[in-house]
């Protein structure tokens, strides 16, 4: 089962890019004028934005039922590993399904999302680099223009926000301890934010040297 929500959930992100990157293709802007022009559809894109976002919902919506079908036949549990903490799903309720097919797949976005951003303070900007440009672009914003270190500092911050607002639902349904104190909720989403930075570790480990010269240079300029 964890192999299929893996798979499920690259197949989200598939459809996530398209309907992200889709007004960065191209050929939907090219004009005959320029070499690529020439390769210009002859007729309307066959896909619109709003098919990848549909079938992204529809995507979260039956792998719940699925999950909620076949869950209790095999003794399955959905579970979400953060690193600071575990979140355990039953799968013998659809509500409870379907919130952690769109948690995990909200985590695997995050990941990757993620993962640009560090990417696009280890990159340079050359011509080298247009994908990963148009993909910063699209999922980042106006935050891949940020200085180096406050990309740095995003992480931890987004995830002691996120993992704040959630505490709350997630408590009332029993699906974490509820805090004894404002303060412990306040130094568990802490430390689910310190935790984003174990997501990346595989690309840290293999950009290391990168990084180095990265952060020497942000010590230098501050």
């Amino acid at each position: 089962m964890s192999l299929i929500d893996f798979i499920l959930n690259l197949a989200g992100l598939l459809l996530w890019l398209n309907w992200r990157t889709l007004p960065f293709d191209p050929l939907s802007k090219a004009t005959p004028a320029t070499l690529i022009g020439t390769l210009r559809r002859a007729g309307p894109t066959r896909y619109q934005r709003w098919h990848f976002a549909t079938a992204l919902g529809v995507l979260m919506l039956l792998r719940a039922c699925f999950y909620r079908l076949t869950g209790p036949a095999v003794d399955w549990t959905g579970t979400l590993n953060l690193v600071a903490t575990r979140l355990a799903f039953r799968s013998d309720s659809f509500s409870f399904m379907l919130l952690y097919s769109t948690l995990s797949f909200g985590l695997m976005l995050g990941i990757f999302i993620l993962c640009l951003l560090l990417l696009s303070v280890l990159a340079p900007g050359g011509s080298g680099n247009q994908l990963l440009l148009r993909l910063g672009r699209a999922h980042l914003g106006f935050v891949i223009g940020w200085p180096a270190w406050r990309k740095l500092l995003l992480p931890f911050l987004a995830g002691l926000v996120l993992w704040w607002l959630l505490s709350w639902p997630l408590a009332r349904w029993d699906l974490i301890p509820r805090p004894v104190s404002e303060t412990s909720r306040l130094a568990q989403s802490a430390l689910v934010g310190l935790s984003t930075y174990f997501a990346l570790k595989y690309l840290i480990v293999r950009c290391s040297r990168r990084i180095c010269s990265t952060i020497t240079c942000i010590s230098g300029g501050m």
